[in-house]
């Protein structure tokens, strides 16, 4: 969950660059309530790493595998 509010908080930030005049992303209190969620968010990963480093691990493989896929789909 704590991985998801930080993607979608980031998402939410890219839209707004890109598509800022579309009418339904508007979000209310924006940037300042996004922002804090994103840093709550951020400081509830850190939290996890530090104090469970078992699902540390698994996240970090996770976002390795994330990453590797990223750079396999790109070659032909």
């Amino acid at each position: 969950a704590v991985a998801m509010y930080t993607i979608s908080m980031l998402s939410l930030f890219q839209l707004r660059k890109k598509s800022a005049h579309q009418a339904h992303f508007q979000t209310p209190g924006y940037p300042v309530v996004p922002f804090i969620t994103l840093i709550l968010a951020l400081l509830c990963l850190i939290a996890l790493i530090v104090f469970n480093p078992m699902h540390g691990l698994i996240f970090l493989g996770g976002g390795v595998g994330w990453v590797g896929y990223l750079l396999i789909r790109k070659i032909p």
